[in-house]
This record gives structure tokens, sequence and C-alpha cells, in this order.
């Protein structure tokens, strides 16, 4: 199977549309996801298990709700739908597959995952395929149970580690689906058969070779490593047991470590926003004092035309007065000089 694009909308962390075209060139064809944690990368991943099979997984391979993978800002708009599209190659034939899930329509706001219907659909070769045909059809390109296989990350290298330890739970639960893609489940107890069937064996050449004369030593010796391989058997389970309870608690561990640095980094990024509003607010009463500056200074403007206006009017009547009192001065000074010229006795001017 070959991957060709990859097309998301409001998925987990990638709220809008988002597109990926993968490499197709015959020799230079891997593309690296590489970033910081908490980015998306492991979400690239499980665009993909969801567009394929329905499923995502989060930490510690559990199942993420329905309802938890549509985008938080795409809900915070009421946008309820997210979908997948995946185009690929499988054995010469090309396939385009969507996968879209939308709330209900009896449904305000969706808290379940009962609240969304999912719907797939999936062309061969340009032509619909059967929608009751759809998951056979995905399981015969790239069957589930293998799929761990080929979409994992860094962060699930874990299990790959765990498979080689004996005895432990996703050891287990890898083997299992291996031996169910094989075929063959009658492994998973063909061990703990033939360990039964040695110690079976061991205690009958135990019990010959006591009936044999001469080797009766050699035969409480071999009791002894048989009592004694019964013990360390003991203690293996016990120890196994010790070192399963010692992986949950590691686990659990992990997860308060991981939590922790999430509330240091919020933490951090509040520090931040904190200090940013003390320099808005700093900014904000510097522009509040320089508004009451302007707003001390524009009355000016607003009484300066209305006073230039009345100080017009008040020039106006100071010149006329002026001009009333300067003719009635004249006036009373021609009225007394002409007093003076003429004479009281006679009545006649002198000139």
């Amino acid at each position: 199977m070959k991957l060709l694009s990859l097309t998301t909308k409001n998925f987990m962390p990638y709220k809008g549309d988002s597109r990926i075209e993968f490499p197709k060139d015959d020799f230079r064809n891997v593309m690296l996801v590489f970033g910081d944690n908490m980015r998306g990368k492991t979400s690239l991943m499980n665009a993909i298990r969801w567009g394929f099979y329905q499923r995502a997984l989060g930490r510690h391979s559990q199942t993420i709700a329905l309802h938890k993978i549509l985008n938080d800002e795409a809900a915070l708009e009421s946008e309820w739908i997210f979908e997948v599209r995946i185009e690929f190659e499988a054995d010469g034939h090309s396939y385009d597959l969507r996968r879209r899930a939308e709330k209900r329509s009896i449904v305000a706001v969706p808290e379940r995952p009962e609240d969304f219907q999912v719907q797939v659909y999936l062309k061969e070769d340009g032509i619909p395929v059967q929608g009751d045909l759809i998951e056979s059809k995905i399981n015969l390109v790239a069957p589930e149970q293998v799929s761990r296989f080929f979409l994992f990350d860094g962060e699930l290298l874990q299990e790959y580690e765990t498979l080689l330890i004996e005895g432990s739970e996703q050891g287990r639960q890898i083997k299992d689906a291996i031996e169910q893609v094989l075929g063959v489940p009658a492994l998973t107890n063909g061990r703990d058969e033939l360990g039964t069937l040695l110690k079976a064996a061991q205690k009958s050449q135990q019990q010959d070779l006591q009936r044999v004369h001469g080797l009766e030593k050699l035969a409480e010796q071999q009791a002894e490593l048989i009592t004694r391989q019964d013990v360390l058997d003991r203690d293996l389970q016990s120890l196994q047991a010790k070192l399963e309870a010692l992986r949950t608690e590691r686990i659990m561990l992990d997860d308060e470590i991981e939590a922790s640095q999430a509330v240091h980094a919020a933490k951090i990024k509040l520090d931040g926003l904190l200090e940013r509003r003390k320099s808005i607010e700093a900014y904000r009463e510097q522009k509040e004092k320089e508004r009451l500056d302007l707003l001390g200074l524009a009355w000016r403007d607003l009484v300066e035309l209305k006073v230039s206006v009345r100080r017009e009017q008040l020039e106006a009547q100071r010149q006329e007065l002026t001009t009333q009192i300067k003719n009635r001065f004249v006036k009373n000074i021609r009225g007394r000089f002409l007093e003076l010229a003429v004479c009281r006795a006679c009545d006649i001017v002198r000139l």
C-alpha cells in the first residue's frame, strides 16, 4: 500500500482544512515528521488510523472517544463536522477513502459518542464501493490486526520493547495479533504445553533413575534440581508480577510527569500573559493620560471660534463707541469755540 495524500477537516488539533501530499518518487519517497511534544505528530497517525478503522488512540493505546476527536476551536464556533480523506494505492488499484462524522440533527451540543453519526465512502479506481463492502475491502487491503506495524511513531516504540520481555501484557497482545494474522492461534499455548511436557519427562526420568541400581545419588540430585527449578519458577512468577506492577506504576508516573509538564508550560504561558497585561495596562494608562491632555487642549479649539466671533463683535462695538465719543467731543469743542467767538453784547461774531 502506498499513501498519496491525507486531507483532514477539524480533526483533533487541526482546525479547518489541512492537506498533506506524500512523496511519490520511486526512490526519494521518505517523509519525516518531527516537532516538539504536544504538537500533533501522533494526531497525523490518528487521522490515518481513524480514516481506515474509525479508531483514534491516545496514551497507552487508549481509544479516544468520538466526541473528543472534534477540534476544540471548531466546537466553540459550533462547527460539528470532522472528516478524513485518504488517497492511496494498493495492489495496482487506486483508492479514495472518506470518513466523516457529523452531529445528529436532534442534538444541540454533542457530549457523547452517540451524538455523532459516521459515514464512510470508498472509491476503487473511481468506482464507488457498496457501503456494506467497504469495511471488508479496507481490511483486505490493510488489515487492522497488523496496523500497529505500519501506524506507529516514536512514542509507541516501547510496545516493541515490551514484546521481547516475557510475560508482559503488551507483548501478549502483540503476539496474539500476530498469531491471529498468521492463522495459528494454537501457538499461544504451545510453549506452556512444552514446558509441562518437559517437567513431566524430567519427573519420569527421575523415577526411572531411582529404579536403576547405583543411580540413586544421581536421582536425588535430579530431584533437588527439579525442586529448585520449581522454586525458581515461583520466584520468577512473583518477580514478573512485581515487574508488571512497576510498569503500571511507571505509566502512572509518566502521566503525572506529563501533566506536571503541561501545568508548568501553562504557568510559563500565564506568567508571560500577565507580564503582557501589565505592559498593556501601562500603555493604556499612558494613552489615557495623553487623551486627557489632548482633551484639556481640545476645548480651546471649540471655544476659540466662539470667542473670536464675540471678540470681533466687541471690537466693532468698541470702534463704533470710539467714533461716537470722538464725534461728540469734536461737537462739544466746536460749540465752546463758537460761544467764545460771539459778542454777548451785540451778538456779533468776532473774527
